[in-house]
């Protein structure tokens, strides 16, 4: 994760970190090329509401687990 930081111009130098956000879930199913019905699957499991922002690699671990669930056999 980036930090990146800022200085106010007071004496007392205040620092701010401001995290750069995670894509959302749609974002990572686009870039991933996940297919619609999958992610629509997969929201609906892991009760993720459209916009939710989470770690890619989360992501990748959470979509594996439900595709490769009991409902893949």
């Amino acid at each position: 994760m980036i930090q990146l930081s800022s200085k106010s111009k007071s004496k007392d130098d205040v620092k701010v970190d401001v995290a750069v956000q995670d894509p959302t879930v749609e974002e990572l199913a686009e870039r991933l090329g996940v297919k619609p019905w999958q992610i629509a699957g997969l929201m609906k499991a892991q009760g993720w509401a459209p916009g939710k922002r989470i770690d890619e690699s989360e992501f990748k671990a959470k979509l594996a687990a439900w595709t490769n669930g009991p409902m893949a056999r």
